[in-house]
């Protein structure tokens, strides 16, 4: 029965982490979120008495982020992509306010915190601008092709991911959706024999962030938060301006209930944070 929990509560984590919701949030709702962090060692006896805890859980995301993938690729993204990247849209914009509650938790902003800030917003965008120029506007240009830029991006992706898990209130999709390859991820998932190199990389990357970020991000919370969050906040803001659907976005009725999606996505994670508090 315990296992039974364990891979449930696994599946959620992976759904709400490849929908935006963040798979921290709720390993913190489901009350097993402390325990998955003290889990995660390099201690190789204590990593092996800790599977009993891992394994179902980690099975149970790699299920739910299945799960949620194809549903994305073949019937959200298919179907209604306006009003899927609206929504990711609205949950990232709706996520600023909770960095920033975070930023200040211990001590008040000054004029030089912006500058960590303007420093993470300038290389979302340059990143965002540079894959622009290189791929086109195409989420899922590089799925067929691992350029040495998509082969970057994935790494950086999956240690990057690894981290937000770790981070309560950041989400893992919101990350890759900054970074350009939450798509491209989504399509390679739900068409695994055509994209095992690409997901090998992306995996072996997250699974090497988990490990390499979990003592590195308790640190940086108890000493540098303010300038941590300020960074994440850079991140999030930079990243707006590649995730609006420009390219496919009408004053229709299908953008019109994107718009509708978008501001009901925006409250979403300020509510969610009310809930695991």
């Amino acid at each position: 029965m315990v296992i039974i929990k364990r891979f449930v509560t696994g599946v959620l984590m992976g759904i709400a982490t490849w929908v935006s919701v963040g798979g921290g949030t709720i390993a913190i709702i489901l009350k097993i979120y402390d325990d998955l962090l003290n889990a995660v060692t390099l201690n190789i006896k204590k990593l092996l008495r800790n599977m009993p805890l891992l394994l179902p859980v980690v099975g149970g995301m790699v299920v739910g982020i299945a799960i949620a993938a194809v549903l994305i690729s073949n019937f959200l993204d298919l179907y209604f992509p306006v009003q899927t990247k609206m929504f990711f849209f609205g949950i990232v914009l709706g996520s600023i306010p909770i960095f920033y509650k975070e930023a200040v938790k211990v001590e008040k902003l000054k004029p030089l915190d912006i500058i960590p800030f303007i420093i993470g917003a300038a290389a979302i965008i340059l990143l965002w601008l540079y894959q622009l120029r290189t791929e086109g506007t195409s989420a899922v240009a590089a799925v067929t092709g691992l350029s040495a830029v998509t082969i970057i991006k994935l790494i950086l992706g999956g240690i990057v991911t690894a981290a937000a898990m770790v981070l309560p209130g950041l989400s893992g999709s919101a990350m890759m959706l900054v970074l350009g390859i939450y798509y491209m991820l989504t399509d390679a998932i739900a068409h695994p024999l055509e994209n095992l190199p690409l997901l090998a990389i992306f995996g072996i990357s997250c699974l090497v962030g988990i490990f390499a970020s979990a003592k590195p991000i308790a640190w940086l919370l108890a000493h540098k938060r303010k300038v941590t969050y300020c960074v994440i906040g850079g991140f999030v803001i930079g990243s707006l301006p590649s995730l609006f659907p420009y390219a496919e976005f009408l004053f229709d009725i299908n953008g019109i209930v994107g718009i509708v999606v978008m501001l009901i996505a925006i409250p979403l994670p300020t509510l969610l944070e009310k809930i695991a508090d």
